[in-house]
């Protein structure tokens, strides 16, 4: 008499052995959809300080109107 073969659900899967199921492709396309989540989070403030900057260092802004981010992240650090 032969033993029948156990049925899908019984065989070790990713949950059931402790694999990581994150890995491979899968993986990877969750990680650049994360950093690219963060990357466009991130883009408009860096964009927004580097025209401030360039605005300040070229005179269009005194420093009066709008001092540049390297002096007002130093007052905003004493405040701190």
């Amino acid at each position: 008499m032969s033993v029948p073969p156990p049925a899908a659900s019984m065989l070790p899967g990713p949950a059931q052995s402790g694999a990581v199921p994150e890995r491979g492709v899968a993986g990877s396309r969750r990680l650049r959809g994360a950093l690219g989540w963060v990357a466009m989070r991130v883009y408009p403030v860096v964009l927004i300080v580097g025209v401030w900057q360039l605005l300040t260092a070229s005179g269009a802004l005194t420093p009066f109107v709008l001092p540049p981010p390297p002096r007002v992240l130093e007052r905003a650090l004493l405040l701190l």
